[in-house]
């Protein structure tokens, strides 16, 4: 059986660790178990990665978040690259010992096509799902999302389903930046229906949560993004 991996960095250690994924990792054409396949990075010295969660805590993961209290968010890809059926899935993680290993799971939101990227936001969470952004809250604390608002829509779902909005990312602007995709679009404040749309084309997206205002940016980009200490925007294409 092929295995998902999560392992994130342990906190308030001295020492660095990498947050990454190990999708299916297979050494030689088998199948390697979680805890084996941490044997096959190779890390330059003074660094150290540890397991946090796998299969079958998770399933399929492609992006995660860390709440205000290290409760851990991970997006759940599990209909990609085809299956459009509704079995995203967004899972909450927590560690209840404090141990840096996540113990327990909850489905804290479920039902969307192709989910690929996710932030916190206030006392949610953003998501990405296009042709949506939702923005989703728990606010009865039973770790389940009770409230789910398209905060945007209008982006495109053509071609392959690897190449859409994701990576939700909160600027030294406090504007929240997106990458494209490379699928376009035309993107609206809400559910749309207004008339008033901003064409994606190939541009990055840049949006004010507060002001309510939508901006293009340039930076084609297929699937991640981030910044420097100086706002410098680095952003990745295949």
């Amino acid at each position: 059986m092929k295995r998902s991996v999560i392992v994130p960095p342990r906190f308030l250690t001295s020492i660095l660790a990498f947050l990454v994924f190990v999708l299916g990792a297979t050494a030689f054409g088998e199948s390697v178990s979680p805890e084996d396949s941490l044997k096959l990075f190779q890390l330059p010295d003074g660094l150290r990665i540890e397991l946090v969660a796998a299969e079958p805590l998770v399933e399929d993961p492609v992006a995660l978040c860390f709440d205000a209290v290290g409760a851990l968010y991970v997006v759940e890809n599990r209909g990609y690259p085809e299956d459009a059926s509704g079995r995203g899935r967004v899972a909450l993680l927590r560690d209840g010992d404090g141990d840096g290993y996540f113990e327990t799971r909850t489905t804290f939101a479920e039902g969307f096509a192709f989910p690929n990227g996710i932030m916190a936001w206030r006392d949610g969470v953003i998501v990405t799902d296009a042709p949506y952004v939702y923005h989703l809250r728990d606010t009865d604390g039973d770790d389940v999302a009770d409230t789910r608002e398209i905060v945007l829509s209008g982006f495109a779902e053509g071609g392959s389903t690897q190449l859409r909005v994701s990576h939700p990312t909160l600027g030294l602007d406090n504007w929240i930046h997106f990458t494209n995709g490379l699928s376009g679009g035309k993107v609206q404040l809400g559910e749309g229906g207004n008339g008033e749309s901003l064409d994606m084309g190939a541009y990055g997206l840049r949006f004010d949560p507060v002001g309510k205002q939508l901006a293009i940016e340039a930076g084609r980009a297929q699937f991640g993004l981030a910044f420097d200490d100086w706002g410098n925007l680095f952003v990745c294409s295949n």
